[in-house]
């Protein structure tokens, strides 16, 4: 027999936070039933999981013939005007937004007095699954999946969304290997005076950024702060800022820099470990300022090319200054060996007599992003031409 939402709603009141039908801890909201008809369209087939809103469903949407997520709304937000005035407004924004690589929202409706929103449905798994089952992932698969990321983040930002809430457990991968952003828009509806300093609603902890845990304002910056420690578990498969409470943890980050990831394993990349280092500096001023600027970073990362590119280390990091007299010393091995190389080639052949020729070096355009390298590669290969052209003579 269908159980339609008005039968549930009658008996919701009475469950016991322990019961089958009730999610554990969780302000004593109970399930739904499955096999029940919400607005008369919504099947609901599945428990999909359960957050600080209510819970997720899958649902079977009768009048499309079409699977659609289901997430229900705590009847203490839902019953507060201003605070589903504002929701209703973030849903809004957060619909303008259209992207591959971030969920779909369909629709905010309700149900004998239950609210619940609609949207894309998902298959697949989430990160926080995979990451407690794989421990850390290779490094190109993790740049591929921030790549994802950040082009969600660049997307929503363009709009005028931020997340507040980005952690593991609200990105999935489906079959095809799409990463999926879940929640844009949403976190922020949930704010209440006082609210966002605990970080009871607002945010998640582990994945706070120092401004954020303050109370200060929230930009775009907090979300790539995130991403930052994300990226920081996926190569590691370990939090930056290991403390025995998050509260521990969170003023940890607020007051220090992290260990770089390469540190903390020698399988991180350096340059992908100074990416990551400068996502989660304490100071969101030196922070990346734009997920476009972290995509152009990843860009440059060449895994399989001993390149000047990929030598590249990101603008602004704290750990640059290493980097970049290295990656100049080897364009200087790199043009003093090629000028041993001639020399050994034209020492070999005979010396034939011939007109003069005119050799323009033109000015070498600096593609890196780093100022350090503006005006230091042509005076180093005049310096190898002539020595070359003296030992000739």
């Amino acid at each position: 027999m269908e159980t339609k939402m008005g039968d549930f709603a009658a008996t919701a009141a009475v469950r016991s936070p322990g019961s089958p039908s009730s999610v554990p801890g969780l302000f004593s909201v109970p399930l739904i039933p499955m096999g029940t008809v919400l607005a008369g369209r919504y099947e609901v087939l599945q428990v999909l999981g359960q957050g600080g809103m209510g819970a997720v469903y899958k649902v079977r949407d009768r009048e499309l013939d079409r699977f659609v997520a289901l997430k229900t709304i705590r009847p203490e937000l839902a019953g507060d005007p201003d605070m589903l005035a504002r929701f209703k407004q973030e849903l809004i924004l957060a619909r303008q937004v259209a992207h591959r690589n971030i969920v779909r929202l369909f629709d905010i409706s309700e149900d004998a007095g239950l609210k619940f929103i609609t949207m894309e449905y998902v298959e697949g798994e989430d990160y926080r699954t995979r990451l407690r089952r794989e421990g850390k992932l290779d490094p190109e698969e993790s740049v591929k999946i921030i790549r994802q990321i950040c082009m969600a983040l660049e997307a929503a930002h363009h709009e005028g969304v931020i997340h507040r809430d980005l952690k593991p457990q609200n990105i999935m991968q489906d079959k095809s290997g799409r990463v999926v952003v879940m929640d844009f828009g949403l976190a922020r509806a949930l704010e209440t005076r006082g609210m966002t300093q605990t970080g009871a609603l607002v945010g998640t902890m582990e994945y706070m950024s120092p401004e954020q845990a303050m109370g200060e304002q929230v930009d775009r910056r907090s979300d790539i702060y995130a991403a930052g420690l994300i990226f920081y578990e996926l190569l590691t498969g370990k939090m930056p800022y290991a403390a025995e409470s998050a509260l521990a943890s969170l003023m940890k980050r607020s007051q220090h820099r992290a260990i770089p990831a390469a540190e903390l394993d020698r399988g991180v990349p350096r340059n992908l470990s100074a990416i990551v280092s400068h996502c989660i500096e304490p100071n969101k001023e030196k922070r990346y300022q734009t997920a476009a600027e972290i995509l152009a970073d990843l860009e440059a990362y060449k895994p399989t090319s001993m390149t000047m590119t990929s030598m590249v280390v990101p603008r602004r990091t704290h750990a640059a200054p290493a980097y970049k007299w290295i990656a100049i010393a080897l364009v200087a091995l790199f043009l003093a060996g090629g000028g041993f190389a001639g020399w050994r080639y034209y020492s070999s052949s005979a010396v034939v007599a011939h007109a003069p020729v005119s050799v323009l070096v033109a000015d070498f355009e600096n593609h890196t992003g780093d100022p350090v390298f503006d005006g230091t590669l042509e005076p180093v290969f005049n310096t190898a031409l002539r020595r070359e052209v003296r030992q000739r003579l």
